[in-house]
């Protein structure tokens, strides 16, 4: 897992072949206008814009994928994003056409803030959606979709 502020994804790079991709769509887009909804770019690479309010921990759940990294980019709006090591959790039902393995296990928690980022790996089980603070907010939020 990697979790920084957005002006350092360049950084990374190095980490995975399509990353250098993301990193031009992102530098030319202009994120604040992004309409909610899936659309796709080149090699596989998904984009997902969501606009949702935080939950709480019971209204949700731990996942972890076997086919895509994701890029978790907060535009507005903050959560509390539970992790964990899949291999030290229960694997629960896999959902092979949407990529989602549910888990049962001991989370850690961070707060992912406007203009920060957090990449998820295959071993790396994530709750996201997360209320941070006393009440619900409502977030603005992309999630962009990597082939391993």
């Amino acid at each position: 897992m990697i979790h920084d502020h957005l002006k350092n994804l360049h950084t990374y790079v190095g980490a995975h072949r399509h990353f250098g991709k993301v990193l031009v769509f992102l530098n030319n887009q202009n994120l604040a206008d992004l309409a909610v909804g899936k659309s796709e770019l080149a090699d596989g690479i998904h984009v997902i814009v969501n606009r949702y309010k935080t939950l709480q921990p019971q209204d949700t759940f731990i996942e972890c994928h076997r086919k895509y990294i994701d890029i978790h980019i907060m535009l507005e709006g903050s959560e509390r994003i539970g992790i964990c090591l899949a291999d030290q959790c229960t694997r629960l039902t896999y959902n092979d056409a949407k990529d989602f393995q549910t888990l049962q296990g001991d989370l850690e928690f961070f707060t992912l803030r406007q203009g920060g980022f957090a990449v998820f790996f295959p071993q790396d089980g994530h709750m996201p959606q997360l209320q941070a603070g006393g009440t619900p907010e409502m977030v603005y939020k992309l999630v962009i979709k990597v082939p391993v």
